[in-house]
């Protein structure tokens, strides 16, 4: 027969079945509860992981030094299964658990899924890496803290021009990918105002021989060529045209990174790309995340993990700043967000919910990407 120590048994039983998976604190009193809303599952999760590892390391430190407004962080982490009906299905889910806003997701299509969710419960989200620009016009509550592809496209046409002293360029476009053919469209309007643009070719994104299109690149012989592509596709480009003796200089966007090396091998070197953010780039708060999240045992390999801790970072000041959990005045705060110095550089909102900051360029050198400047 049970008695008043079983009672208080089922009791703590109850509770801790009640409670679900959190990120950096103790089930313990309320909490201020941010939904993380990327892949662990699918194409997107290798990428991810650095995300939700990013987003553990800040929530634990946020509450070391006595959460937000005296209570307790919790980031409530969701798998979007890598596809835009499973960021539908997290981003309901967030909303049923009660988010007072969301970070999320990575890539673009993932994110749009939940904008049009979060616009409409009127809940703040920033997106950490998601670049297409119809993100930020679904409405007044979507941000993001990563330049859009338009900034990026038109950036890259100026570097082209006013760096590398290009007069000719060849587009080669990812035919089944939205961020390569609207980074394309940007490049060239942009290029086209101060030299010509000579072609643009695409291709598909499983293609593995790219000797038609390369030898269409050779007879033209322009001075750069624009591959707005993913690390196999591009890699792939780099090692054909260095095979067969194209002498242009190629460029990528932040579709490019490290993994280039895997399928171009050494044909890489001396070719640049933008990205969102490096760590050889001057800043010193950068710099000493990165050296505090090294020290924690974690690596920064590409640019999710700093800019999921300045999203993150940046709705936490957002409610300091609102000194309440009511989301309107929270998204007012975000709105507000003016020089707020993040380790991805300083942060400011324009109308559309799109940061004022500005994108590195990349070199790579002996196989890896190095620093080479940013551009504003």
């Amino acid at each position: 027969m049970i008695k008043a120590g079983g009672k208080i048994f089922v009791l703590i039983l109850l509770i801790l079945l009640a409670g679900r998976t959190s990120l950096g604190i103790a089930q313990t009193g309320e909490s201020v509860k941010i939904a993380a809303i990327f892949a662990q599952t699918g194409a997107a999760a290798p990428m991810d992981k650095e995300a939700f590892e990013a987003l553990r390391w800040t929530c634990q430190r946020i509450n070391r030094q006595g959460g937000v407004l005296g209570k307790p962080l919790e980031v409530l982490e969701y798998d979007n299964q890598s596809t835009s009906l499973g960021s539908l299905t997290a981003g309901k889910k967030a909303i049923q658990d009660g988010a007072t806003a969301v970070v999320g997701a990575s890539w673009s299509a993932h994110s749009l899924a939940i904008a049009h969710l979060m616009q409409e419960a009127k809940i703040p989200m920033i997106s950490p890496a998601s670049t297409n620009p119809a993100l930020t016009k679904i409405g007044d509550y979507i941000f993001r803290v990563c330049a859009s592809d338009e900034f990026s496209g038109k950036a890259l046409a100026d570097f082209a021009s006013e760096r590398l002293n290009a007069k000719t360029a060849v587009v080669l476009t990812n035919a089944n990918s939205q961020f390569s053919r609207d980074l394309a469209a940007f490049f060239i309007d942009q290029f086209n105002k101060k030299g010509a643009v000579l072609w643009e070719g695409d291709y598909l994104q499983d293609a593995s021989d790219f000797s038609q299109i390369l030898e269409k690149v050779k007879s033209l012989q322009p001075e750069v060529v624009f591959v707005p592509g993913y690390p196999r596709d591009s890699g792939y480009i780099l090692r054909q045209a260095q095979n067969m003796g194209v002498k242009s200089t190629f460029l990528g966007a932040d579709g490019w990174n490290y993994l280039m090396t895997e399928y171009a091998g050494s044909a890489v070197n001396g070719h640049y790309f933008s990205d969102l953010w490096h760590a050889g780039q001057p800043n010193p708060k950068g710099k000493a995340f990165l050296e505090e999240y090294n020290k924690d045992g974690f690596q920064v390999k590409i640019s999710l993990a700093p800019l999921a801790h300045d999203s993150l970072m940046v709705i936490v000041n957002a409610i300091n700043k609102a000194g309440t959990m009511d989301k309107a005045a929270i998204r007012d705060a975000i709105a507000a967000t003016m020089g707020y110095e993040g380790v991805t550089g300083n942060i400011s909102f324009n109308q559309f919910g799109d940061p004022i900051k500005p994108i590195v360029i990349l070199r790579f050198e002996n196989n890896q990407p190095m620093y080479y400047m940013t551009i504003r």
